[in-house]
């Protein structure tokens, strides 16, 4: 441990050793195209022992041309050709259902084929690990169901959406996993099953630079997100005024004269020339 140490900043180690199953940086590399462990994971969250996994990723990035994109923390195929979408949100606001229509609609425009019938679109899964029980119910799981109003009929359009409440603790499968993926040390883990994989990411020389590289790697990234951020801010504040050229702005901000005229128009403010 002592190279990692002269490796990394001693605020990166502390970081890595305070990490849980809850945060998605170690959930990710716990679960990376590890198709014995996602499919551990799910066959609990979906309470089927039966269920096959026969692809699955991390950090799977879905990208939009025309919007935001979206970076999947599992994505997971079973041999039934569904897809299944788990997501770890320590934060409520990021657990609310239009984020889960979002990424189900992500999932849908990228897994359809052009001139595909609408009916060949996969049974989709998304499930959302909540750090809090936000439905404020004490319930394991909460499951999306939609109907017709005032009729007993289904609305089945193949969309799953599944809230697992990570303030749950009890004795079954669901609680135990929820325990598990908030503990800070191996050794109080249940699971052997996901014990093993988070002690050699927390403990081990190798895992523990791999984890520290990812929390550095993951900084930077939002760091160059931040400052992005603050260029766009002070280029849209110069263009809300109007005092000042495209190109000027353009100089003065570091953004492309075609970012600084779409920019215009996104804010429909009408740039100098």
């Amino acid at each position: 441990m002592e190279e990692i140490e002269k490796l990394f900043d001693p605020r990166i180690i502390e970081r890595v050793k305070n990490m849980r199953l809850m945060d998605d940086d170690l959930m990710t590399k716990v679960f990376a195209d590890d198709i014995e462990a996602t499919q551990f994971l799910l066959r609990i969250l979906m309470q089927n022992d039966e269920l096959k996994v026969i692809e699955c990723h991390s950090q799977t990035e879905l990208r939009n041309i025309f919007g935001r994109s979206v970076k999947l923390d599992i994505l997971a195929e079973d041999e039934e050709h569904n897809l299944i979408n788990v997501e770890i949100q320590r934060s409520d606001k990021g657990a609310v259902p239009e984020r889960a229509r979002y990424h189900a609609a992500m999932l849908d425009s990228h897994f359809l084929e052009k001139g595909e019938d609408f009916t060949k679109l996969k049974n989709t899964y998304i499930i959302f690990i909540t750090e809090n029980d936000i439905w404020g119910k004490n319930r394991s799981i909460y499951k999306v169901r939609k109907s017709i109003e005032d009729t007993d009929l289904t609305f089945d359009d193949k969309l799953h959406i599944l809230y697992i409440n990570g303030e749950y603790r009890g004795d079954d499968k669901i609680g135990i996993l929820m325990h598990d993926f908030n503990c800070q040390r191996a050794d109080e883990m249940k699971y052997s099953e996901l014990a093993g994989k988070v002690r050699y990411y927390k403990q081990e020389t190798e895992g523990v630079k791999t984890m520290c590289k990812a929390v550095e790697e993951y900084g930077m990234e939002i760091g160059m997100q931040m400052a992005r951020e603050a260029t766009i801010n002070f280029a849209s504040k110069m263009l809300i005024k109007n005092r000042n050229t495209l190109e000027e702005i353009s100089e003065f901000s570091g953004l492309t004269i075609d970012e600084v005229k779409a920019l215009a128009d996104k804010i429909k403010i009408p740039a100098n020339a």
